[in-house]
């Protein structure tokens, strides 16, 4: 039946005897409410039967207020000049078919049904390279769809710089290891090594120049030394050992007196802390820290694993941890909260590893224990130690250990949606005990705790692209208002929306529909800002949270949008990629301006600089990702007529502005930040180059040679690691092309942009796209005169030691000089001359061979491009 016949049909005026879900799928439906197709699908808040659109709606228990305010928003959204109502039918895509030769497109959806509402699935695969796993000495990882690994390796520019930076930055060690000049890290993880030797010999470097720059190479050398040990301390500090008697262990020496604690500390905590992680009865805590300090501090006693002292003595340890970041990046004046600031938390880490990971706790798990878990889950979460890992995938054991140790003590869905089923038998030694702790209060602190568990194991699958751990949702509902304790709770209605978008991301990722999570992300925007309205006008703000739940949506929304243009890229859909380009690049302005906000405007945000602590981790998440997906559209620059040089050293200044910000307001603080800017400011001395020395040609022509040097047993890659041409497979695969055309005399950028990657030889003029760059929107980052009069560490570290061996460069021996020239000749003839170089069935002219090498294996390989 085609469209036209459809329409032509008499419609039934007879009461349907599905629901609309099942009619829209044209599913089975068992008629009851919700149907059992829509529970399976966690689709019962739209499970509805024509006669309940038509005025005869059961009113099931729902949140107060909600669907008035949904209906109000809606008849906005409706008679807004902006509205404009869907087609009933979506229309195939007619893209024009601009790549001639190539494979099939998709075949017309003639006769193809579309629901109301409704759009053609779009599918689009996120792991066009396959996925990303990594296997080392210390651990095993296979990372996550959203992480800075996946995307890089999703994108063949991005990993092709990566491969060429790592590679590089070999080179250079091996130089300087032969030199005797490596530097040892003490506890510093030993991929600090590259990055100590480096700044070590930047100091070397320096010293001739102190007479010239005086203070500020002195301050160089005693910031960048400062940090080195700070995080080494940090490491060294949480290393400790006790020994296997935990009870020779005396809490005194580590703990403030009760005084301090209960009117400081606990104060602290309670007011602005316990809204973030509401996993107690603050009344129960109270006692059972008070008869902690009554027996072990007052009257002596040992710790008594037994009795599970030592999870109450670890659980105020992290309390006051917590209490102390809250303070120190609260950026308040230092007589705030004096006496909590004077305590040594120093080895409180290792105090909480050692009770907690040298017992049974992987045996058997009480509230105590769990409540200690989750705590410290929170502290990995905020702590300027690398407790989440650069790629913030380190915490899910944890958080597995934390999920299964609920599913064990009975806090799942059921405290949520049948509290009142649960039966209690409460042992007299039970801690907290009977006396002080009812069923009632265990079933309230029950659902406080799962509520908090689930969007945290909800939140991570937003920011890494993984697959959510808890595989069952709920539409959940409350019949009072005053059942909602807390904002996990609140959020509690958007659950079955998140996941379903993390069930269609993680299905089958290699075969996502895009419009179905365009349309969830929608939809969870839309909600999101029902309950967030609510709660306002409710006085339960909670602008922290929100402001965190917001970030989350858009962190997700940019790496999807990045994996959608890596598709079409690779789909060779000209108009569809150059839209996603576009978008992509004002989604990361848009998101720049907010860490601008943030970070210089924060008054206006209503964030209390209380918890900034916490909000800090998902800026620094969202603002490093963008440092990592920027150098893609530097590097891709050459394909696009409308991208002048100008337009790309405005690119690079911009990635050096916000690379500027992100180190210098996090880099001093966090170890995961630190350790970041080294790999960073090597990827912005390879992208900022002059404009006849294209980095990415450069990058080609030296992964091309690496390959050549790979299969003659001479890399610098070690015989025991993976080789090149398996862990950057599609440069290998270029080679293959570069081998077929070579006879030709083609360069290797003509054989990437039209044979290789096919996209490349559409230019954007072609189709009449113009690139907008958003140069006024870009000013902030491209203006750095806010740290202009102080001390810029992003573009200290690293800087020094490139010029001066440079100078030194220069003055080498005469190839080096011959090979300079060759390099300053017009772009058409080098362009030709690597191609015979990167090729084993060639002769190799000597000359342009050792210009190759010298790029890369002498002094400093960044000083030649």
């Amino acid at each position: 039946m085609n469209y036209e016949s459809q329409m032509r049909t008499k419609k039934r005026h007879r009461i349907t005897v599905v629901c609309t879900n099942c009619k829209k799928r044209k599913s089975k439906c068992d008629r009851i409410k919700p149907c059992g197709t829509c529970v399976r699908l966690g689709d019962m808040d739209s499970c509805v039967y024509l006669s309940d659109r038509l005025g005869q709606r059961e009113t099931g228990p729902t949140l107060t207020g909600i669907d008035h305010l949904e209906k109000q928003i809606r008849r906005a959204e409706e008679t807004g000049p902006g509205f404009i109502r869907k087609r009933r039918f979506a229309q195939p895509r007619q893209d024009k078919d601009l790549w001639q030769g190539t494979q099939e497109k998709e075949k017309p959806t003639s006769g193809y049904y579309v629901p109301v509402n409704e759009e053609t699935p779009l599918f689009i695969d996120l792991i066009p390279n396959g996925f990303c796993l990594e296997t080392k000495r210390s651990a095993d990882n296979l990372f996550g769809l959203f992480t800075d690994r996946a995307i890089e390796n999703r994108d063949p520019y991005l990993k092709a710089m990566v491969t060429f930076r790592s590679i590089a930055i070999k080179k250079m060690m091996d130089k300087l290891g032969s030199d005797g000049n490596n530097v040892k890290n003490g506890s510093l993880p030993k991929s600090f090594e590259a990055l100590s030797t480096f700044d070590a010999d930047d100091e070397r470097h320096n010293r001739s120049d102190i007479i010239d720059e005086g203070n500020n190479i002195r301050m160089h050398q005693t910031i960048h030394r400062s940090l080195f040990n700070k995080f080494a301390k940090y490491r060294e500090n949480n290393a400790t050992k006790f020994g296997k008697n935990s009870e020779t262990i005396i809490a005194k020496e580590y703990l403030p007196p009760l005084k301090v604690l209960e009117d400081e500390v606990l104060v602290l905590f309670e007011e602005k802390i316990y809204s973030m992680i509401p996993i107690f009865d603050m009344k129960v805590l109270r006692h059972e820290i008070r008869a902690f300090y009554q027996s072990i501090v007052d009257e002596g006693n040992p710790i008594s694993i037994k009795h599970y002292d030592h999870m109450v003595f670890c659980i105020i340890l992290l309390i006051i941890k917590i209490c102390r970041l809250s303070v120190q990046f609260s950026k308040l004046r230092p007589y705030i909260y004096p006496i909590l600031q004077e305590i040594d938390t120093s080895n409180f880490m290792a105090l909480v590893n050692h009770f907690l990971f040298e017992t049974k706790v992987l045996r058997k798990c009480n509230l105590l224990q769990l409540q200690c878990l989750v705590l410290l889950r929170f502290l990995h979460w905020c702590a300027p130690e690398d407790g989440d890992g650069s790629e913030t995938q380190y915490c899910h054991i944890l958080m597995g250990i934390i999920i299964s140790s609920c599913k064990e003590m009975g806090i799942n869905w059921y405290c949520i949606s049948q509290p009142e089923k649960y039966s209690f038998k409460i042992n007299r030694y039970t801690r907290p005990s009977y006396d002080i702790m009812k069923p009632d209060d265990y079933v309230s602190v029950y659902r406080k705790i799962w509520s908090c568990v689930l969007f945290w194991d909800r939140k991570m699958c937003f920011i890494s692209g993984g697959e959510c751990q808890i595989g069952k949702t709920l539409q959940c509902h409350f019949k009072r208002e005053a059942d909602i304790t807390t904002w996990y709770m609140q959020m509690l209605p958007l659950d079955a929306l998140m996941k379903k978008i993390n069930d269609t991301l993680n299905d089958d990722p290699g075969n996502v529909d895009l419009n179905l999570l365009h349309r969830l992300i929608s939809d969870l925007k839309r909600k999101f800002y029902i309950l967030k309205t609510m709660s306002k006008k409710g006085q339960k703000t909670m602008g922290h949270f929100d402001f965190e739940m917001e970030w989350i949506i858009d962190l997700f929304s940019l790496s999807l949008l990045h994996g959608e243009m890596i598709f079409h890229e690779y789909d060779c859909n000209i108009a569809e990629f150059y839209k996603s380009f576009q978008n992509l690049w004002d989604m990361i302005i848009r998101i720049s301006e907010k860490c601008y906000n943030y970070f210089f405007n924060s008054d206006a945000l209503e964030i209390d600089s209380l918890v900034k602590f916490y909000t800090n981790r998902i800026v620094e998440i969202v603002a490093n990702k963008v440092l990592v997906i920027i150098p893609a559209f530097i590097l891709r620059g050459d394909r696009f007529k409308t991208i002048q040089y100008a337009d790309k050293k405005k690119m690079v200044e911009f990635l050096y502005g916000i690379s500027s910000v992100y180190f210098n307001e996090f880099g001093f603080e966090y170890y995961r930040c630190f350790r970041k800017m080294f790999t960073a400011k090597i990827s912005y001395k390879i992208l900022n180059r002059s404009c006849e020395k294209d980095a990415w040609s450069i990058i080609l022509k030296f992964l091309l040679n690496e390959l050549v040097l790979e299969d003659n047993g001479d890399s610098s890659k070690d015989s025991k690691d993976t080789r090149l041409k398996d862990d950057c497979a599609i440069i290998s695969e270029f080679e293959k092309t570069v081998q077929k055309r070579n006879q030709h005399g083609t360069d290797i950028l003509s054989i990437w942009n039209n044979e290789f990657y096919p996209i490349g030889k559409y230019n954007d003029d072609m189709t009449g796209f113009k690139f907008q760059i958003r140069m006024k929107q870009m000013q902030e980052f491209l203006d750095m005169e806010k740290y202009s009069d102080k001390f810029n560490i992003f573009s200290s570290f690293y800087d020094h030691a490139s010029s001066q061996l440079a100078k030194h460069t220069e003055a080498d021996t005469s190839v080096n000089m011959a090979n300079e020239q060759v390099a300053k000749t017009p772009q058409k003839e080098p362009l030709q001359e690597p191609v015979t170089a990167a090729l084993p069935n060639n002769d190799l002219i000597v000359s342009e061979f050792e210009m190759i090498q010298d790029i890369f294996d002498p002094v400093d390989f960044v000083s030649f491009f």
